[in-house]
């Protein structure tokens, strides 16, 4: 059993590290690890690299409320990988539709204007829109462009004037050969390399370039941003091809290409991200195949901006059966989104026929809507700050489920609640272990974190406890509270106790998953998903990744690897896998 903690362990504090780990060759002052003293001195939470500080940095900004207003449906370029190239019939939105959105979002709360086509320059109230987001007090106005109007006499200035803070130019290509022929425009090249150098010129506004990756570019991609790093350019945003519109109908032999055969010439381009003051992110571009440069991955909560822009087709499925008309075994595995559309529609399965496994309700949302259609399930998990606060409605409505309580702070935690024996307690805090012990529940469920992890060190776990790895939402909060798995294990030995969440080859052969849990938060009154709440839950609950070594481990079928912020923090460095033999 693990033993009571008598005091909080000591606060951790940061150390500089050479690590002789990955990235040990671009660590710099801002290198550092952090170093907890109750554990000899071994790593709690592990290196960051001076390549993820820029990304946690940047953090802020994939949580901003973003306002997307489209200006057009028509574009003066004809991008042979142009993915709006279905929604595209060469009209341009009502002025006052436009108005109306801009006006909204920012009444909804949103704090960046991102103006979008089509091509929104060409729109005639391109500029006044610009103006109206500023009055409204956007903090950042934006808008994602071919550039070619910015080449026009003025046009730059009378847009930064206007209150435009950042321009994203979608540029493919380092010379007018490569990037006209993506384009299908002789002469585009000259027009927006010219946009780019008068938006750079002027100073007021930051600039950023989009890069579609596919197989004409990415043999050249390093020396395309070595060219735009002469320009100016110090931020670049790599987007990997996926099957949508045009790209897909006409031109998929053309731009789809292997990634295991082309990831040298990626290699190369990413080498460039320990430049000082440059910033890379990837976009869209397959996790496993980011092996070593794990902090590129693209933050999580941009699937937001993903289900947003599909919100359309994802809500004629949920409510008409409407198959998604991307939905192929052809398509699917070329595109950023199968994770994510594989475990919706699994979801969706399970909550119209079959029972979940574990149906979750964070007691601080309140009183689940009586009326509300819900599935079967197994278990009830009920999460709240404290005993006092457990919200016990469902269990009325669930008499031979299971019942899970997660309490913040465990006092006063008892074995029953509502005449209902409690199955398992989870805890965070190596001070709430015994309290949950000695309640006699079935099984104390342990978040393995840099706190407990110290406990543990001091006291073997027994039974009845789990240990549980969980996904957090923020690369951030994950690099100031998990641990690095590896390390962890390799002086705890294999766990004496079952893990759940912590894939076999770190953990040892009592690894197991946790039971796929569907949250409240992530259904709509009716029973069916929210997309929203379906996001945001997923990126905690079930995105998780693996390194491509995995297809070699005995285990690859029943794991599902790890968080993808813990991922991002920590690489894939620390998955071995189990091979046969």
């Amino acid at each position: 059993m693990l033993l009571p903690v008598a005091l909080a362990p000591p606060a951790a504090r940061r150390l500089p590290l050479y690590s002789g780990g990955r990235d040990k060759d671009v660590l710099g002052e801002g290198a550092h690890a952090v170093v907890n003293e109750a554990t000899g001195g071994a790593p709690a939470i592990g290196i960051v690299s001076a390549s993820t500080s820029k990304v946690v940095d940047r953090e802020a900004s994939a949580f901003e409320r973003r306002n997307w207003v489209r200006l057009t449906r028509l574009c003066n370029n004809r991008c042979t990988f142009c993915l709006d190239s279905d929604a595209q019939d060469g009209t341009m939105e009502p002025s006052d539709e436009i108005r109306e959105r801009i006006r909204k979002g920012r009444a909804d709360g949103a704090t960046r204007l991102i103006l979008s086509g089509g091509e929104p320059t060409v729109h005639p109230d391109f500029l006044e829109f610009v103006a109206l987001g500023k009055s409204l007090g956007y903090r950042r106005i934006q808008t994602v462009t071919n550039g070619r109007m910015f080449s026009y006499g003025g046009f730059a200035k009378r847009a930064l004037d206007a209150g435009l803070g950042e321009v994203t130019f979608s540029i493919h290509g380092h010379t007018a050969e490569l990037h006209d022929t993506l384009v299908g425009v002789h002469g585009a090249f000259a027009q927006e390399t010219k946009g780019i150098r008068s938006v750079l010129r002027d100073g007021r506004a930051i600039v950023n370039i989009d890069v579609v990756l596919n197989r004409r570019n990415v043999p050249q991609l390093r020396e395309m941003l070595e060219f735009f790093l002469r320009l100016g350019v110090r931020e670049f945003d790599l987007l990997q091809i996926i099957p949508f519109g045009r790209a897909f109908s006409e031109y998929k032999d053309d731009l789809f290409y292997d990634l295991h055969e082309n990831f040298p010439h990626v290699q190369r381009a990413l080498e460039l991200k320990t430049v000082p003051g440059i910033h890379i992110w990837t976009n869209r571009f397959p996790v496993a195949h980011l092996e070593g440069h794990e902090e590129l991955i693209q933050d999580p909560h941009k699937l937001f901006d993903e289900v947003r822009g599909r919100e359309e087709i994802f809500e004629a499925y949920l409510s008409q059966g409407r198959e998604l008309p991307c939905r192929s075994p052809d398509r699917c595995p070329h595109c950023y989104l199968d994770p994510y559309c594989s475990t919706f529609f699994a979801t969706n399965e399970r909550i119209g026929g079959e029972r979940v496994a574990v149906l979750r309700h964070d007691c601080s949302a309140g009183t689940p809507r009586p009326e509300a259609a819900l599935p079967t399930t197994d278990a009830i998990w009920l999460r709240a700050a404290g005993w006092q606060d457990l919200e016990t409605s469902l269990l009325a409505r669930f008499p031979d489920a299971a019942v899970w309580v997660e309490l913040a702070d465990a006092a006063g935690a008892r074995e029953e609640i509502d005449g209902r024996r409690i199955d398992r307690i989870v805890v965070s805090r190596p001070e709430d272990v015994a309290i949950a012990v000695a309640t006699g529940v079935r099984e104390v469920v342990i978040e393995l974190n840099a706190r407990t992890a110290v406990a543990l060190f001091e006291s073997r776990p027994t039974a009845p406890v789990v240990l549980w790895l969980r996904g957090r939402d923020a690369l951030s909060r994950t690099l100031e509270n998990d641990v690095d798995l590896r390390a962890f294990f390799e002086r705890l030995g294999p766990s004496p106790v079952p893990t759940e969440g912590i894939p076999a080859c770190l953990a040892g052969p009592l690894a197991r998953e946790m039971p796929r849990a569907v949250d409240l938060s992530a259904l709509r009154g009716d029973g069916k998903i929210d997309l929203y709440g379906f996001t945001d839950a997923f990126i905690t609950d079930a995105y998780r990744a693996k390194s491509l070594r995995c297809r070699e481990c005995v285990h690859d079928r029943n794991c599902s690897g790890l968080p993808i912020n813990h991922v991002r923090a920590f690489g894939f460095r620390q998955i071995e896998p189990i091979r046969a033999s």
